[in-house]
C-alpha cells in the first residue's frame, strides 16, 4: 500500500500495524521525491522496533541515506552496477519551445545543427 492509503486503513481500525515484523520500501527516492516523507514516516513510528527493514531505491541521494539512518539498524547497503549519482558531464540539454506547427521543422533543423559535417547527406 502506498502510505497514506495505509494510514487511512489503520486510522479506519480496517487494520493495525501491531504485528509487522517486515517493512519493504519500494522505490523509496520516488516516494521521497513525490512528497510521501510525512506519511512513511508516521507508518514507521506504528511498527515494532525489532523489524526488518528493507529500503529499495535507483539512486542513494542524502535523503534516502538519512532515511535508512532513521529507519535501520545495522545497515547493509548493497549495490548493483555503479554507484554514481551524478549526471553525465558530458550530456547537453537543450530545451526549445515551439508550437505543434513547427514542431517538425525545428526538429529538423535541430538535427541539422546537432549531426557532424561529413555525415550530412549530399
Amino acid at each position: 500500500a502506498t502510505p497514506g492509503r495505509l494510514l487511512d486503513f489503520v486510522n479506519a481500525k480496517v487494520t493495525n500495524l501491531d504485528r509487522v515484523t517486515y517493512l519493504v520500501v519500494d522505490e523509496a527516492d520516488r516516494m521521497l521525491d513525490m512528497g510521501f516523507e510525512p506519511q512513511l514516516r508516521q507508518v514507521v513510528s506504528q511498527l515494532k522496533a525489532d523489524r526488518q527493514t528493507l529500503l529499495w531505491s535507483a539512486t542513494w541521494p542524502l535523503s534516502i541515506q538519512d532515511l535508512a539512518k532513521d529507519f535501520c539498524k545495522d545497515t547493509q547497503k548493497i549495490s548493483v552496477g555503479i554507484s554514481e549519482t551524478r549526471a553525465n558531464p558530458n550530456v547537453r540539454q537543450d530545451v526549445r519551445v515551439v508550437t505543434e506547427l513547427d514542431k517538425k521543422q525545428q526538429f529538423f533543423e535541430w538535427l541539422q545543427e546537432v549531426s557532424p559535417q561529413d555525415s550530412r547527406p549530399r
